[in-house]
This record gives C-alpha cells, structure tokens and sequence, in this order.
C-alpha cells in the first residue's frame, strides 16, 4: 500500500552532520551523553519520502565483475539526499522498499526499482549490506519530511527495558521501511551513545534533529544457530 505524505509541511534541508561537530556534541550534552565513533554496522539503509524539498538523491549501482563467484550488485557512489545516510561504496544491495534484490537483477534493473518504488509508494528506502560491518548492529537513517516533526509525529515508541529498546514501530511510520523492530536495543542516534539515555532525552534528540536521523540497535544472537532472536 502507498504511503501519502502530502499533507505534511516540508521544510527546508539542512547539511549533513559531522562527528564530533559542535551541534551535535551540544545535543549530546543537554542529554548528559556524549558523541562516539560512527557505529559500523553489517546493515544500514536510508529511507525518505517523494519531492524530498530541494533534495536531489543519486546511487550508482555496479553489476558483479564477470564471472565473479558472489552474485551481488555493489555501491559504486552516493550523491544528494542518499549521502546523508551511511550508506557507502563497496556495501551491496540488499533490498528495495523490503524487495529482496537477488540474483535476477542486473544494476539497470534495480535502479528502475528504485524510481518506480519512489514514484507509485511515495517512500524509497534503500538496505545494503557491509560485509566488514559488525554483525550485531543495525543501522537506519530517514529524512525527517519536516524539521518541526517531532518523536510523536515519527510514529515509533521506545522504552527503558533493562537498556533502551523501541516497543513499538507504527505501520504508517517512516520506521516500518527500515530493517528497525520491537525489541532493538537502541545503540546510538546521530553518533549520541544512548547507555544512558532515557525516552524522554530520546525523544527530545528526535524532536531537534532537523533533518537525517540515524538509529543503530544491537541485536542479539542465538547462541547455537547464529541467527538473531
């Protein structure tokens, strides 16, 4: 089902943020947190909406080298909107809008997904795959249609449950695209640690950010299957 946005008021983009910058640093402080080394994760997407204001988003995609024995399409380059995120070259495509990209697709193919999915569902969220990435950790970036929106307006619900974790994900949210669920434990947001963040300081982090918001969570593994829980 199509996701509409349009009665949202879109502001204006901001630039990307820097670790370690001054804003963001200061954020972390209000919040009696600190700023850490960008998270690595074996997992990271970038999800916004259509007619993104003033946002050109680019992604070349290159096809596998000949007779190359893994059949994956790999990031070449990022521009615009999908810089923003932490997605880079060398990372492969897993999915688009949730559809797995396999074997069937060449680099042409996916990148008419991608304009198709933006034109008729109004949302593009993109996953990849880093195969250096540490394989507990999950990482998600959206672009807030709107700077004023707030963590209420996101539609995605965390609490204190020994650490913080999000309890719930709405079905309209901008969330649901993303590889994020029920039970995440939330490791940091825009590079904030959250150790010891409470719900509140979270959704206080959420409702200031301008524009990108980036989540990593850490999931947890089975012991014996390697798979997560």
């Amino acid at each position: 089902m199509a996701m509409h946005f349009e009665n949202i008021p879109r502001g204006p983009p901001g630039p990307p943020s820097d670790f370690g910058s001054v804003a963001t640093t200061q954020l972390a402080s209000e919040v009696g947190s600190v700023v850490g080394r960008p998270a690595d994760a074996f997992r990271r997407s970038i999800t916004f909406i259509k007619d993104q204001p003033e946002m050109d988003w680019g992604i070349k995609i290159a096809d596998p080298p000949a007779r190359s024995k893994i059949n994956k399409l790999t990031i070449q380059s990022v521009e615009g909107s999908v810089a923003l995120s932490k997605l880079q070259p060398g990372d492969y495509l897993r999915t688009v809008n949730g559809k797995r990209i396999g074997p069937s697709y060449n680099a042409e193919r996916a990148m008419d997904l991608m304009k198709e999915c933006l034109e008729t569902e109004e949302v593009l969220s993109i996953e990849v795959g880093n195969e250096g990435g540490n394989d507990t950790l999950v990482q998600a970036t959206i672009l807030k249609p709107d700077p004023d929106m707030t963590y209420e307006d996101l539609g995605m619900v965390v609490w204190y449950w020994g650490c913080l974790c999000i309890k719930s994900i709405d079905k309209q949210s901008m969330f649901k695209q993303t590889a994020l669920k029920a039970n995440d434990h939330i490791f940091s947001i825009n590079d904030i640690l959250c150790e010891e963040v409470t719900p509140e300081q979270f959704a206080q982090i959420i409702g200031t950010l301008p524009l990108e918001v980036t989540i990593v969570v850490r999931r947890k593994k089975q012991r014996w299957t390697g798979k997560f829980g």
